[in-house]
Parts: C-alpha cells; sequence; structure tokens
C-alpha cells in the first residue's frame, strides 16, 4: 500500500498502479577517477524532477524535486502538491525523531539529519506514529490467515 512505502500519500489512498510519471535529470558532469572514493568539488550537483500526477487519483498536479548541494552534502526535496485532498509526506526510519512544528530532528548514533517545511498550507507540522495500517484501510480478505 502507498502508506508503507516513504512516500506521498494524497486523499489516504493507495497511488495508481499504472501511472507513467515523467523524470527529467541534469548533474554538472562531475566524474569519479579509478579511486573507489568519490570527492567531489564544492560546486558539483545534481538534480531530478519528477511529475507523478498520474499517480494520484485525487490531485491536479504532484511533482518532486531532489537537487544536491555544497559538494553533494546536503539534499533538498522540494514537493509541489495541487490537491484538495489531504497530503502526508511519509517515512519509516530507524531514527530517533524530534518534532517541533514545521522541523524535524532525525538522530542515528552521531549522524543528525534536521528536516524543515519551508513553504507550505497553515497547520501543516510534521507528526510522528507507529508503523500501523490506517484506519482507512479496507479488508484484503487473501492476506487474512483465518479466511
Amino acid at each position: 500500500m502507498t502508506e508503507g512505502q516513504n512516500t506521498l500519500l494524497v486523499g489516504a489512498t493507495n497511488q495508481n498502479v499504472a501511472a507513467n510519471p515523467t523524470v527529467r535529470a541534469q548533474s554538472s558532469n562531475a566524474t569519479q577517477g579509478s579511486s573507489t572514493v568519490f570527492t567531489p568539488d564544492s560546486g558539483s550537483t545534481a538534480y531530478f524532477v519528477t511529475d507523478m500526477t498520474s499517480a494520484y487519483f485525487n490531485a491536479n498536479s504532484v511533482k518532486r524535486g531532489i537537487r544536491l548541494l555544497n559538494g553533494r552534502k546536503q539534499v533538498l526535496l522540494q514537493d509541489e502538491i495541487t490537491a484538495s485532498a489531504s497530503v502526508m509526506w511519509r517515512i519509516h526510519t530507524n531514527a530517533t525523531v524530534s518534532t517541533s512544528g514545521t522541523s524535524a530532528t532525525l538522530k542515528i548514533g552521531d549522524k543528525t539529519m534536521d528536516v524543515s517545511i519551508l513553504n507550505a498550507p497553515d497547520g501543516a507540522v510534521f507528526t510522528t506514529s507507529k508503523a500501523e495500517r490506517m484506519s482507512t484501510d479496507g479488508e484484503f480478505p487473501e492476506w487474512n490467515t483465518q479466511a
């Protein structure tokens, strides 16, 4: 189900499995030599943008862009969504997560990732929850071992 796939969930419904998203990508053409270690220069970047509108039944437009910044040490993820239904960005993680309104911090060991909602509708906040099926899910008898 879409809710368990570390992606956008629009209107608490599954994505269209017949979707045909489009993608465009580009990079600064930094190349790795024969070494297994790649250290890009500070101007090295890459990005991709995908139009995922066809994956959603209840959205007018869903686009996601990802760009690597600061010598590919930082990531900017940008979603542009036009939908009248609710939108959730759901991820599964083993990190310890703390949230405060439009900011979240994920920690694993000595590694930290800070996430911020930069521009969103009023009331958009980060929350945490258990990885459980949503109450809106239907029954799947073929998966029920007691049926």
